[in-house]
């Protein structure tokens, strides 16, 4: 009777072993730089250090697969003494050769210069519209202050989506007709 209960959680372990390995080697990474300059478009403080900030980017958008673009973001920031409590931002990415695609980001942890952040990607054309629904993590970091009063502050942004291999495939291998 032990060793079939040892069997039976033996073989469970085993199950979950190799689909993990199986998600992992199923998917593929696709990485995400960008650069370029943002904007606190307004800033609404209120009592406690908390304010609501109304944010604007453009940025440069390059992939690990030579796939570039540009970015434009906007949307609201929430911040409590520094700490990032709440954003909630839309982008349109424009890739160079006409296709486009909405990321929206939501918060994850950090302070106002630098933090984390998961987001979906929500519709596209061509290539990207094969990862519809796809989320994905990123970070963001100030690199310069801003240059005029709270505007033209330079940012770094990494980003990666774990991809389903199929998904990948066809994302990566993308001829528009």
């Amino acid at each position: 009777m032990i060793y079939n209960r040892v069997m039976k959680y033996l073989l469970i372990i085993i199950s979950i072993s190799v689909f993990i390995l199986f998600k992992t080697a199923a998917s593929k990474t696709l990485l995400f730089d960008t650069y370029g300059f943002y904007n606190y478009e307004k800033v609404y403080s209120l009592s406690g250090e908390r304010k609501y900030i109304v944010y604007s980017n453009q940025g440069v958008v390059l992939t690990d697969l030579g796939i570039t673009g540009e970015t434009n973001c906007n949307g609201v920031q929430e911040f409590e003494k520094g700490k990032s409590l709440e954003q909630n931002i839309m982008c349109l990415y424009r890739e160079r050769n006409g296709d486009t695609a909405y990321f929206h980001f939501k918060n994850i942890d950090g302070e106002e210069d630098a933090r984390t952040n998961g987001f979906t990607i929500l519709s596209g054309t061509g290539r990207w519209k094969f990862l519809i629904g796809q989320k994905c993590i990123g970070a963001t970091a100030r690199i310069s202050d801003f240059k005029e009063g709270t505007n033209n502050a330079a940012f770094e942004w990494k980003g990666k989506c774990k991809i389903p291999d199929s998904k990948y495939k066809r994302f990566k291998n993308y001829k528009e007709n």
